[in-house]
């Protein structure tokens, strides 16, 4: 997937720094960006930052993949969205159930493959070659990825600035608003 932005930004011309922003899994592919191509970002926002898997899910993220393969994405949406999208961020329903109207129409195949991606991605080491200017989010409601978890891996990154939001795993989604207000004027800031 680092390539793959690699390979976009060739094909658009675009060779300056630029602003890259992500929010979990996309948080660690923005990460991994950053600290293999570091003279291509200038500033880094990272939101319930995702750097490997944690070991003791591992058997049910392979359970997982394997079931959305054989049934599809509708078995797994209401476990997922339930640890992932809590009922304090369902409202306005509507964007809720935009989300997971998205979330079901995922492919499966591609699911589980970035599920299978996951189970050996290890980035941690890599945090220390960012040299952008980072923000790092952690987010009250986020169970996969608390607040007290991404503070730890934003020490790794020098200089990254760690701030909390009371918001989800998901926060460009379930909070767009807030999102906007704490990501703008990092990325804008002189």
């Amino acid at each position: 997937m680092v390539g793959d932005i690699v390979a976009l930004l060739e094909a658009l011309s675009i060779t300056t720094p630029c602003f890259v922003v992500g929010s979990a899994l996309g948080a660690g592919i923005a990460a991994a960006f950053a600290a293999r191509h570091p003279k291509r970002v200038s500033r880094l926002v990272v939101q319930s930052l995702v750097t490997r898997s944690n070991p003791a899910t591992r058997p049910h993220m392979e359970a997982r993949a394997n079931e959305v393969e054989r049934t599809g994405m509708r078995v797994q949406a209401k476990a997922s969205l339930d640890r992932s999208y809590p009922e304090v961020l369902r409202q306005p329903r509507d964007r809720f159930e935009n989300y997971r109207a998205r979330w079901m129409a995922n492919d499966p195949q591609s699911f589980s493959a970035i599920n299978r991606m996951l189970l050996n991605m290890e980035i941690d080491q890599e945090l220390s070659h960012i040299t952008a200017k980072t923000l790092v989010i952690g987010c009250e409601y986020d169970e996969m990825r608390p607040p007290a978890m991404v503070k730890s891996m934003a020490t790794l990154i020098p200089g990254a600035v760690f701030v909390e939001a009371l918001s989800g795993h998901f926060m460009h989604a379930q909070t767009p608003a807030l999102f906007t207000q704490m990501v703008m004027p990092f990325l804008l800031e002189k």
